[in-house]
């Protein structure tokens, strides 16, 4: 991340935290994807934002520890483990989202 200092009358500093420019997404955004970029990235800060821990928690979507027989990562899904998240602020759209952060390298690979 960039840091750039700004300075106001009162002494207060202000930190511009600013992602460098990541140029797999902005590839994609020019081959007409920008909705995929638009949901990788709002995933993305939905990470850092620590908005997906209580869905990274209940293990509903990961990667398996086997590809397969082409060499490709498999995903599994367990949808009854979602049952017990639903008082802990897990919803579909952040399942999606950690579901898009956990096959992001694999999927533009493609």
């Amino acid at each position: 991340s960039e840091m750039a200092p700004a300075s106001s009358a009162d002494g207060s500093v202000a930190l511009n935290l600013n992602e460098p420019a990541d140029p797999v997404l902005q590839g994609l955004a020019s081959a007409g994807h920008s909705e995929y970029v638009r949901l990788y990235t709002a995933a993305a800060t939905a990470r850092r934002e620590n908005t997906l821990a209580a869905v990274e928690a209940l293990g509903a979507v990961q990667r398996a520890p086997c590809v397969d027989r082409a060499g490709r990562p498999v995903f599994l899904f367990y949808p009854s483990r979602l049952a017990a998240g639903g008082a802990s602020g897990v919803t579909l759209e952040r399942v999606t989202a950690h579901a898009l952060l956990l096959m992001h390298e694999h999927v533009v690979a493609r």
